[in-house]
């Protein structure tokens, strides 16, 4: 596996992570898929457009151009801005009738995650593929996201045991006030 930038992938790899992406946050994605929102095609391509959430992705290639891991972060400072531009992808694409049902679910699905305070690193958007997992690739994905700061933040629903007890491995801990449906965890790199 090969780590490279998304932007500069072809189309076919970019649809493999939109997959990769959707299915480990379907919770989310199934929101605006509910209401007739063609999510996959949006999300390969919220690759390239500048200032998404996964702009600046990372995906793990093997030789052949298949995904098996798509790490994307942010700037704590630039999260709320990267995710209303995902919003605003989505919602175009949503027929002007279901808007205000789609707005009310989106609103429900934002009450379950906890705001995060502070400065720092946001892993936006982490997937590592069922037949890579176990592989070493989470470990190299997250590595590449903690190379740039000493404060990191993620937030992990608070029923992916795996996912935690990965993240616990790395020294992650849950942050206060994190009783939701989805909990924050933080690392500081000393």
């Amino acid at each position: 596996m090969k780590l490279v930038d998304a932007a500069s992938c072809d189309d076919k790899s970019l649809t493999l992570a939109a997959e990769l992406v959707y299915s480990s946050l379907s919770m989310f994605y199934d929101i605006f898929a509910s209401f007739g929102v063609p999510v996959k095609i949006i999300l390969a391509e919220s690759f390239r457009v500048r200032g998404c959430s996964v702009s600046n992705a990372i995906l793990a290639l093997d030789a052949g151009g298949n995904v098996g891991g798509v790490m994307a972060d942010l700037g704590l400072s630039e999260m709320q801005r990267a995710l209303y531009s995902d919003l605003q992808l989505f919602m175009r694409r949503a027929e002007k009738s279901v808007t205000p049902m789609l707005r009310d679910a989106l609103q429900t699905h934002a009450a379950m995650i906890p705001p995060i305070a502070g400065a720092g690193r946001y892993l936006a958007r982490f997937a590592v593929g069922p037949g890579m997992q176990g592989s070493g690739l989470a470990d190299l994905l997250l590595d590449r996201f903690e190379q740039n700061g000493s404060n990191f933040y993620l937030h992990v629903h608070r029923d992916n045991k795996r996912a935690i007890s990965f993240y616990q491995r790395r020294d992650y801990v849950f942050a206060a006030g994190s009783e939701r449906e989805f909990c924050v965890m933080s690392k500081k790199k000393l």
